[in-house]
């Protein structure tokens, strides 16, 4: 069972001026994400210690939410209402609820929880304890963190995270010596009812039997792509056992975007670099260089994708917007109804939020009233050698 404490903490409310998708590093300076309504902005800033602040898009005013705290992974639930934070010097995880302000601290037996996750619906967690012993355990726990049930243990290398479902997840244990790949099919009552091999079917092809890194399940769940151990992009569908290779060896893919079941856009980073669009309609199905550069973002529901300072829409039909200024990857946020995104920019010695429009590819800074304090405040080390 979880036990946690209940720390009520005041409420801080700033009109003063600051700034700094989530994307994937825990304590990133770069942190940026929106609500799922859009009406607020979360974001890092970091001064002397760092801080977590969200900005009212209805009033332009800058909100405290923690000092010396970082956002985590998976930060905001799908509801909007809560965060998983972490403090800046402690591994053990905590709910903050966004409506009363409370510090809700996680753990299972008194053991701390270090990672956690929201499920597609937000209606679970998926919890990791390290117990004393030094093994790691991964738990399925209601959205307050309670009624935890054991999943799996995992090795000091062990991955596992959420298919695009409440009752699925993904563990990979990218160890030569006794590798695992495996999609985790839950009951009701959060037991393992089934586990889909797919390190077995990439074996019975010779494809491949460890190691392996980026992973990307379609929307459906049918499908799933994955650099292979020798670079390769491969596409495997574990219902029937079939495997197909989208790219040569040796192009590193960091980047994999589904467009819908059959269309995807991923990069390659070191041979063939580019981003590359892929049509996988059955007995049509081809692969396509659409840039040569090696990243990309394309914004919430596909309509547009971003290489460098070009924003193109996803059908490339028209000639792309032109946008304001080439920046560097210090945190991007498309807005939920794609009409703009938010980015931190180096212009000068320190980084600062902008916004830019998808129609016109316009920069404009946000509303220095509310956020002069904060955006001023980054080391210089977030912007080495200035920015422009």
């Amino acid at each position: 069972m979880v036990k946690y404490g209940l720390l009520m903490i005041g409420l801080w409310l700033f009109m003063s001026p600051l700034l700094a998708q989530n994307n994937f590093s825990p304590g990133d300076d770069g942190t940026l994400f929106w609500s799922p309504d859009g009406s607020y902005l979360y974001f890092t800033a970091y001064r002397e210690i760092p801080s977590l602040w969200r900005l009212s898009l209805e009033d332009n005013t800058a909100e405290l939410l923690l000092e010396d705290f970082y956002f985590t992974n998976s930060p905001l639930s799908p509801d909007g209402q809560r965060l998983i934070v972490k403090p800046a010097n402690d591994l053990q995880l905590y709910l903050f609820d966004l409506e009363i302000f409370a510090l809700m601290p996680l753990a299972i037996d008194q053991n701390p929880v270090v990672t956690a996750t929201w499920s597609p619906t937000g209606t679970a967690l998926m919890l990791e304890v390290i117990l004393p012993s030094g093994s790691r355990e991964a738990y399925i726990a209601d959205a307050n963190g309670e009624n935890a049930s054991p999943i799996v243990s995992l090795s000091e290398i062990g991955v596992l995270f959420w298919a695009n479902r409440d009752n699925a997840l993904v563990l990979l244990e990218n160890n030569p010596e006794s590798p695992v790949f495996q999609i985790l099919e839950l009951s009701a009552d959060n037991t393992i009812a089934n586990r889909r091999d797919i390190l077995e079917v990439l074996r019975q092809q010779n494809i491949a039997d460890c190691c392996f890194y980026t992973i990307v399940l379609s929307p459906d769940n049918n499908e799933l792509v994955v650099t292979l151990p020798d670079d390769r992009l491969g596409l495997i569908s574990p219902s029937d056992f079939t495997v197909l290779l989208l790219s040569e060896p040796g192009g590193f893919t960091t980047q994999i975007h589904w467009l819908d079941n059959q269309h995807l856009v991923f990069n390659q980073t070191m041979n063939n670099t580019g981003v590359y669009y892929a049509d996988l309609t059955p007995d049509n199905i081809t692969v396509e260089k659409w840039f040569d550069a090696a990243t990309f973002d394309i914004s919430p529901s596909g309509s547009y994708i971003r290489v460098e300072n070009e924003l193109w829409t996803i059908d490339r039909r028209q000639a792309p917007v032109i946008l304001d200024v080439v920046y560097g990857n210090y945190g991007l946020a498309w807005h939920p109804d794609e009409s703009g995104f938010v980015a931190a920019l180096c212009i000068g010695d320190y980084a600062d939020l902008y916004w830019f429009d998808a129609q016109t590819g316009e920069r404009r800074a946000l509303n220095e009233d509310a956020l002069v304090g904060a955006t001023g405040d980054y080391p210089p080390y977030f912007c080495i050698g200035g920015g422009g």
